[in-house]
């Protein structure tokens, strides 16, 4: 025979797209039928309403758009009984979202739509209407029968003019790979008839209801397959208090095999909350072997099977086994004897074997045996003894009611006695916690029952007689009232859903079910262990009154009370929302957005409600945080590092308290280093201050910048230092910094800060005269004598810029620092003055054209003088620029004669190299990007041209000494365009061209990274960039960002090997910090030179 168990279980979609297609069946019409049928007045509505037709528990937003915007101040809600309210609109670029929200008298009141047709019309005159929608949460019912296959399929929309053919039924099957999903056709009074497959096993077939709301219902039906085996059959016992599962089969030697089912109640426990379903839960179990043993299935099988018994030992003949009067027992054993055994047991109501059960002895048969064993005192094992024997003998002859008994008003108690009375009676001790009866118990009353009665009398004071009485049934059913215990229901259940979904407790919807069920249960035992209470699942009253008490304080949608509002002034305070000074005590979406943003910021599980973790982690943030009214000494520390680096005017000792002043400071310094002017010091703005401390001028500080500065304050005539000062900025400093200050009309506070250093600067270049080198090659020192140690060279005819004297010995502008010459190998007469239309000191150079004319101005519409050959030696006196446009050279040739030339025809090459070394014999092209008018990236008061110039410089010294002859596109602060870059790279006939620069982005971005391009020299190029990267990351120790091919002007029109370096990122705190020291810079020359060492050999 067929056996047919269906399973219904409601479900809501989890996506809900209006009238999509494929959500409709073909007879049904399309979906704008459908819209036109739900909204009639759709072609004359004024708006436009997305979705109109949808369950809130799916969306998070309506959409509203018009084709022209009504004059109204404001739009209403309304339904078929009038005014709702004003609804709260977020105004966007094509019209208005609505969140579900209401205002009213300023507060925000966050509406739960019930079902039905709502309204958007004018809050002036409700009689103004633009358009409707219609809310639905009501699943589909969906009706099978599964003898005749066939059923009924319907949906609220009915109410709306709709069919049931606008709903949509699949049937699939995960078993069969066969079987695909497929479409039953509805008719229009909702009727279907399903045509199921042949199958060869048992399957399962899942049955799905969809309306174009995004609602479904879910139905699965369980099929099994023919089999003429009596073995196979389901059998039931129904006047037996115990069920025993067993399986006869011919087909297999067995009785291991054997499965029985229980028709009468095999649902899973699933609790579903759902108007559609009738019950929280469908509980499938099985009364197995014997009352005694009441087991109650894992709601996630839905059959017993061999493994349910898995636990009794197998054993042979030789090993465990009786020898009795009427046969030997043993795993295994068969003849009709047992066969007896087994129907005198199913007699005396123990098992729950078939009419005419087998004649084999196996762990089934053993389980009824240990049944009737623990029944009546004896030694358990599972194996007939001859006094068991004897006692089913007695037992069968005698007078099976009790020598006492009661009766009651629904029918009398005595062992033996059987009825529904007695299964409810089983199912109301259950739900009051007493016995372990299964969800579809036996209905006879035996020593089992009556001892669960024994302990419900013991607990409330009652005659121990395990025999019900009146009163005693009068008791349980006031107990039963109000209780909570599986299959109860009431507005008590449904409030306590509530309850423990506001504490975080649960995923139940919005409008729960009154039932309390497995799935509550489960619910209720996760707050229980969370509060260290007794785990049973059952809220009693310490678990009830502990629910109040966390209510208190606890943070949900809706909640209210001071607590919230103190959350929201510290969260505030740690730069997270932007509550007002005075914010409400109610928590709602907006709140708990800003939860969500503090959680994901602190690494926290990001749900929007602020656990006890969330909670500790917001204290733990406030006592280092900066927000007006804040205190601590992390305050205090932060006012002594803004004033040593210039900024306020904090006393020696400042308070610990955060407020206005304070945050005009931090102001200051953001708007100073191109940072967002908020007054609060975040991370950043912290790191920030941290690397500038490291170069900052202030009393403590040191380093080779403050040796610096003295030399330059000393230039200038402040302060009395030697001419090797310390690197320890002292008092004696701060005294000279502030007379310098005093003289200059700067603010005196003796820390040499931005406008301090700027002035100095200004100074010590309009006192600066230059200068050009005599000698065949210049000893740099870096003090004013011999006895100082040689710190580089110059060669003949450099032009250097002298800021100051000392005995004879010139200090002069040396590698981005200063440092000394001799004096008298220096000619400061010969230098002429350059005019005020150009810029750059003067320059040695060679011509690289075969034939270069020299005009009369800077340009080629301008005559030309003269003309030169390759190689030949001039003077730069000045360079001009326009724009983008191509620099020309002022020069000085032949003697005293002066011309202009285009500056990509001259290049600034070292007359001389160290003759040997790694690199004797190549030529490289060292290319200092933008200079002049184009500062490149400006952070502060780093320039990109300043340090990239500075670099170059020095690894144009490295290099020389590692042997290589050295090419500069530029050597001072003056401007080519890119192709004259790249022009002057290909007319070098060098051996590879590098090109200097360094980056800036966001402030937030950091690290070193190379490109290259694939036009010319790919191989080669992607060679030298990788090298120029690894050197530049091993020496500086910044990130490695990246090698990457790139279309930059400079190296894609390169004909050479070419590379183009980004050093680091000026505006980022460390990177930064790097690059104003001459230390880092040094390093990275020295990572190009080792960069070329590697890539040339």
């Amino acid at each position: 025979m067929k056996k047919h168990l269906a399973k219904n279980t409601g479900i809501t979609g989890l996506a809900s797209l209006l009238f999509m297609t494929s959500a409709l069946p073909a007879s049904a019409g399309s979906a704008e039928d459908v819209l036109n049928d739900l909204f009639p007045e759709k072609e004359t509505a004024e708006a436009e309403i997305s979705p109109a037709l949808f369950n809130q528990q799916l969306e998070e937003e309506l959409h509203l758009s018009f084709e022209k915007t009504p004059d109204d101040d404001a739009l209403a809600l309304l339904d078929e009984d009038g005014l709702l309210g004003e609804m709260k609109l977020e105004e966007e670029e094509k019209g208005f979202n609505w969140s579900f929200e209401l205002l009213e008298d300023e507060e925000i009141i966050e509406l739960d739509l019930e079902d039905g047709r709502y309204f958007i019309g004018s809050l002036e005159d409700p009689d103004i209407t633009y358009g409707s929608f219609i809310h639905l949460s009501e699943q589909p019912k969906l009706d099978i029968e599964d003898e005749t296959l066939s059923g009924t399929a319907a949906s609220p929309l009915e109410d709306y003019g709709l069919s049931a053919q606008n709903l949509e039924l699949t049937m699939d099957s995960k078993a069969l790979e066969e079987v695909e999903e497929l479409h039953i056709e509805i008719a229009e009074d909702g009727t279907f008839s399903i045509e199921l497959p042949e199958i060869t096993e048992d399957t399962e077939f899942i049955f799905q209801l969809l309306d174009p709301a995004g609602n479904k219902t879910e139905t699965a039906l369980e099929l099994s397959a023919e089999s003429t085996d009596e073995e196979n059959a389901v059998n039931e016992d129904e006047n037996s208090e115990e069920h025993a599962v067993e399986e006869n089969s011919s087909e297999n030697s067995s009785e291991e095999n054997a499965v029985n089912e229980d028709e009468n109640s095999e649902e899973h426990a699933v609790e579903e909350d759902s108007s559609e379903n009738s019950s929280e839960e469908n509980a499938v179990n099985e009364d197995e072997n014997s009352e005694e043993h009441a087991v109650e299935e894992d709601s996630s099988e839905e059959k017993a099977s061999f493994s349910s018994f898995s636990t009794f030992s197998t054993f042979t003949a030789d090993n465990d086994s009786t020898y009795t009067y009427i046969g030997d027992f043993y795993n295994g054993a068969s003849g009709e004897y047992i066969r007896d055994l087994k129907l005198d047991l199913t007699n005396l109501g123990f098992g729950n074997f078939p009419s005419s059960p087998s004649d084999r002895f196996g762990p089934v048969t053993m389980g009824v045996v240990e049944d009737f064993q623990r029944a009546f005192g004896l030694k358990v094992d599972g194996l007939p003894t001859n006094e068991m024997l004897d006692m089913m003998k007695a037992e069968l002859n005698g007078d099976l009611k009790a020598l006492s008994q009661t009766s009651t008003s629904i029918g009398e108690f005595y062992d033996g006695a059987s009825g529904e009375y007695i299964r409810s009676l089983k199912h109301d001790l259950t739900n009051l916690g007493f016995g372990n009866f299964p969800s579809s118990p036996s209905d006879r009353f035996g020593p089992v029952t009556m001892g669960v009665v024994e302990d419900f009398q013991k607990a409330y004071g009652l005659e121990t007689t395990g025999l019900p009485t009146e009163t005693m049934l009068t008791l349980i059913a006031e107990e039963l009232e109000g209780s909570f215990y599986n299959g109860a229901s009431g507005d008590y259940i449904r409030d306590l859903k509530h309850d423990l979904t506001n504490l975080g407790f649960g995923n139940f919807p919005s409008s729960p079910s009154d039932r309390f069920g497995p799935v509550t249960m489960g619910v209720v035992e996760d707050f229980q262990r969370a509060h260290g209470l007794s785990v049973t699942g059952i809220p009693d009253q310490r678990t009830l009154d502990a629910v109040t008490q966390a209510l208190t304080t606890a943070f949900y949608d809706g909640a209210s009370g001071e607590h919230i509002r103190d959350l929201k002034h510290d969260l505030t305070n740690l730069g997270f929302g932007n509550f007002p000074s005075s914010p409400s005590d109610r928590f709602g979406p907006v709140t708990m957005g800003v939860v969500e943003d503090f959680q994901r910021a602190h690494g926290l599980s990001v749900t929007g409600i602020p656990d006890q973790r969330t909670l500790d982690a917001v204290a733990q943030a406030l006592t280092t945080a900066f927000y007006d009214g804040a205190s601590g000494e992390h305050i205090r520390d932060l006012k002594i590092n803004l004033t040593n680096l210039g900024f306020g005017n904090f006393p020696s000792s400042p308070s610990n308290k955060f407020g206005p002043v304070t945050m005009g400071v931090v102001e200051d310094f953001q708007l100073a280093y191109t940072l967002p002017a908020t007054g609060i010091p975040d991370q950043f703005v912290l790191d920030t201050i941290t690397e500038a401390l490291k170069t900052a001028f202030y009393e403590g500080a040191s380093g080779d910048h403050v040796r610096e500065l003295k030399r330059d304050l000393a230039d200038l005539g402040y302060g009395n230092f030697s001419s090797t000062p310390s690197a320890s900025y002292d008092a004696a400093t701060v005294q000279a910094v502030r007379a310098f200050q005093s003289a200059n009309g700067l603010t005196v506070n003796g820390i040499a800060d931005d406008s301090t250093l700027e002035t100095l600067s200004k100074l010590l270049n309009e006192a600066a005269m230059t200068g050009v080198v005599t000698a065949t090659a210049l000893n740099v020192r870096s003090g004013p004598s011999t006895s100082y140690g040689i710190v580089g060279s110059i060669a003949n005819g450099t032009v250097v810029t002298i800021v100051g004297e000392q005995s004879g010995w010139y200090r002069i502008i040396f590698n981005g620092g200063t440092a000394f010459v001799s004096g008298s190998l220096i000619n400061t007469s010969s230098t002429p003055d350059p005019g005020s239309d150009f810029n750059g000191p003067n320059q040695i150079a060679y011509t690289n054209g075969t034939s270069l004319n020299v005009r009369s101005g800077p340009g080629s519409g301008h005559r030309v003088l003269d003309n030169l050959g390759s190689n030949t030696r001039v003077e730069v006196l000045s360079t001009h620029s326009s724009g983008s446009a191509n620099s020309w050279h002022q020069i000085r040739y032949d003697g005293n004669k002066t011309g202009y030339v285009s500056a990509g025809y001259v290049q600034f090459a070292s007359k001389s190299s160290a003759g040997s070394g790694p690199l004797a014999g190549r030529t490289v092209v060292l290319d200092a990007g933008h200079g002049g008018h184009d500062p490149g990236a400006v952070s502060g008061s780093l320039r990109e041209k300043d340090i990239v110039l500075d670099v170059s410089l020095r690894a144009e010294e490295l290099l020389r000494a590692a042997g290589a002859e050295v090419i500069m596109v530029r050597r001072t602060d003056i401007f080519f365009s890119l192709s004259q870059r790249a022009f002057v790279a290909n007319r070098s006939g060098a051996d590879a061209f590098l090109s200097i620069h360094t980056n800036a982005f966001n402030g937030a971005a950091h690290g070193t990274e190379t490109f290259w391009n694939n036009r010319f020299q790919a191989n080669n190029s992607q060679r030298l960039a990788n090298h120029m990267q690894n050197h530049t990351v091993a020496k500086m120790g910044t990130r490695y960002r990246r090698v990457d091919q790139a279309n930059f002007t400079v190296i894609s029109s390169t004909q050479i090997p070419s590379a183009l370096l980004e050093i680091a990122f000026t505006d980022h705190p460390t990177d930064g910090n790097k690059l104003r020291q001459n230390s880092y810079r040094e390093l990275a020359a020295e990572a190009i030179r080792d960069a070329f060492i590697d890539y040339f050999n």
